[in-house]
């Protein structure tokens, strides 16, 4: 019981440093999906030695699961959390497809010691930035720290970005 993660979104832990960064990005710069032009993430090294983290076009649900670009695209898009990311309907959706072939992951260098990726048997530490390409800028999110909700029955948490603690009804975000 002391083991489990609970997860504000519903892929790999490893993809939660992304979305973190990501969604902050989106909502701090207010960008929709619509202005969206480009994305890469730099985050873990198993992101870029692993390709059912980086394919753009992942095939199938479980390895959508585990998939950057799905992950990022489902945040955009604003699709529900929850099974509607991993339907047949969701996966083919031209728009789906479309934000995924937007999306680069590449290695963030501060991320390399693997000492850091485990927190008491958790995913630790994965310095993670994103870099959003929106009306001709770049918008940059970071974190070290997945977003990590209050569990079940639990109001209050807290979050690490960018080495700070911020607390709040994470169960609302």
């Amino acid at each position: 019981m002391l083991d489990n993660t609970y997860k504000p979104w519903p892929s790999c832990r490893f993809t939660q440093h992304a979305l973190t960064a990501f969604s902050d990005a989106m909502r701090e710069h207010g960008i929709r999906a619509a202005d969206i032009e480009r994305v890469t993430v730099k985050t873990h090294p198993w992101a870029i030695m692993t390709p059912h983290f980086s394919d753009r076009e992942p095939a199938g649900m479980v390895t959508c699961e585990f998939n950057i670009p799905h992950s990022i695209a489902m945040a955009a898009l604003g699709v529900t959390r929850g099974p509607a990311w991993y339907s047949a309907e969701t996966m083919s959706d031209p728009a789906v497809q479309a934000m995924r072939r937007k999306v680069d992951v590449e290695l963030e260098e501060s991320c390399r010691d693997p000492e850091q990726w485990y927190r008491d048997g958790q995913a630790g530490k994965l310095p993670t930035r994103v870099f959003i390409r929106a009306h001709g800028q770049t918008f940059e999110g970071y974190t070290d720290f997945a977003r990590r909700p209050a569990p079940p029955g639990h109001c209050h948490g807290r979050r690490r970005t960018g080495g700070q603690v911020q607390r709040g009804n994470l169960a609302s975000e």
